[in-house]
């Protein structure tokens, strides 16, 4: 018997019924006890749920990390791998194993180094990866290894993970389009209608950034006549960089009204706007919320910030992986993670 076929029999969704039998979040606990009670009495456990537990001693399971070059202050990929040592304290208890690799360059070469250690020496049975600088050989090496029998899911940046010739099985992640749309429609409520915008992303080999920004200029000049967008910074970064650059944008446009700015180095970004008595003319939207980002929400450096739970991200990622690996298939609620905007006022007081 599936588990699609169990719970149809039972009365609940497929989602719930994946949840009781994993231990997690989202079921009151009186309705947990009475699917408990219905597994146990249609003799469930034994012949699937005992088996999966058989499985699982023997099996271990791959996540890769990015080369998150952010400041050490705003450390992006630290919220997401906060969320994912959350899931794995409950998923090892099973007996599975997570073994967990940090890319350091980002390189391709690199990346496919990693995937073929976790396959060849440690011999996962699937791999979480946020994908960073893309090539043939890169989708080639994963395309070889899924043939094989290798689980492969994408988390973080799915859209970046996009190829013609590749596509992953499932992505788990930020919508950076969507994002970038978003924010567009954001700093067109801001102003009005009206103004002049500019638009600031971290490196260009950063397809997170890259894509944000892209949107958002598409969506600006497709919905918002009334705003120009007076320049689009590339490479802003690192903070030497990105702060000689908006003093330069504002001495080049001292009437500008807005910026959005998807980057590492958002904060010195607007750390150069108080210094130079800026703020009050200028509506400000950025993304991620990392634990600087929120602090300086609070403090009204900007005016608002999109983007998603990424502890939560984290903890998804570990799950969905869990799932595929075991079950051969994932719930849509366990791909969906909230986009969110925040405004000073939706966070939490210093």
């Amino acid at each position: 018997m599936t588990l699609k076929e169990l719970a149809l029999e039972i009365g609940c969704s497929r989602a719930t019924l994946d949840r009781v039998i994993n231990n997690r979040e989202g079921v009151g606990e009186e309705r947990r006890k009475e699917i408990l009670k219905q597994i146990e009495e249609r003799g469930y456990r034994p012949n699937v749920v005992g088996k999966m537990l058989a499985i699982q001693h023997r099996t271990v399971i791959g996540v890769i990390l990015c080369a998150d070059i952010t400041p050490v202050e705003n450390p992006l990929f630290h919220e997401i791998y906060a969320g994912m040592l959350k899931a794995v304290e409950i998923l090892e208890k099973t007996g599975v194993s997570f073994m967990f690799r940090h890319i350091k360059s980002g390189k391709a070469s690199e990346q496919i180094t990693v995937i073929n250690e976790l396959v060849e020496v440690y011999r996962v049975s699937g791999i979480a990866i946020s994908l960073e600088e893309k090539s043939e050989d890169l989708f080639e090496t994963i395309r070889v290894h899924m043939n094989n029998g290798v689980k492969f899911i994408s988390y973080f940046n799915i859209n970046g993970a996009q190829n013609t010739e590749f596509q992953f099985p499932y992505e788990i992640g930020i919508n950076q389009k969507r994002e970038g749309n978003v924010a567009a429609g954001l700093m067109g409520k801001f102003l009005r209608g009206k103004g002049k915008v500019a638009l600031l992303s971290g490196l260009e080999k950063n397809l997170v950034h890259q894509i944000r920004i892209d949107s958002a200029k598409e969506h600006l000049e497709q919905a918002y006549p009334g705003i120009r967008v007076v320049e689009v910074g590339r490479n802003t970064y690192p903070e030497d960089i990105a702060m000689a650059k908006v003093e330069k944008l504002l001495e080049d446009y001292p009437d500008l009204d807005g910026i959005i700015v998807s980057c590492g180095s958002a904060g010195y970004i607007v750390e150069m706007v108080q210094k130079l008595q800026k703020k009050d003319q200028l509506s400000i939207i950025a993304f991620d919320f990392t634990r600087q980002m929120e602090k300086d929400l609070r403090l009204g450096y900007f005016d608002a910030l999109i983007g998603v739970n990424l502890e939560r991200l984290g903890y998804t990622t570990i799950y969905a992986i869990y799932d595929y690996v075991f079950q051969n298939e994932i719930t849509d609620d366990t791909l969906y993670v909230a986009l969110q905007i925040k405004l000073k006022e939706t966070v939490t007081p210093l």
